[in-house]
């Protein structure tokens, strides 16, 4: 379902706004994180087996629900700059928009990677 959604938002041709934009990555986000949670859930024997696939995995996976927020709330901040600016914000470049979606959740992923790397996984088995 996600992936029909996905593809609709793509072929609405005269539809490309931010919004429109913004929703596309937000239904990305959790494509991947819900493809991730069932590679993981069928390979998970072999995960228990091998510590990096299992550690890539979990990773990924925080990124990816973290991306999904972090877009959740790109939306947010975007439908309170429509209703609160005058000028008409729905064209326009989205660096401001990217960076917080993409960018936040990869800094905060990166900072827990670095500081406690080996709490992912099954290390604790």
């Amino acid at each position: 379902m996600l992936l029909s959604v996905l593809i609709a938002l793509g072929l609405l041709r005269g539809m490309q706004t931010n919004s429109n934009t913004i929703h596309q990555n937000i239904v990305l986000c959790v494509f991947f994180a819900e493809l991730l949670f069932f590679i993981g859930i069928q390979s998970r024997r072999n995960l228990l087996e091998n510590e990096f696939p299992c550690k890539l995995i979990a990773i990924c996976l925080h990124y990816a629900w973290l991306a999904a927020f972090a877009w959740t709330t790109v939306d947010c901040i975007h439908l309170y700059r429509m209703l609160t600016e005058m000028r008409d914000i729905n064209h326009g470049p989205m660096g401001f928009y990217f960076s917080m979606g993409y960018g936040a959740p990869a800094i905060v992923v990166g900072l827990s990677v670095g500081v406690r790397a080996h709490e992912y996984g099954n290390s604790l088995l």
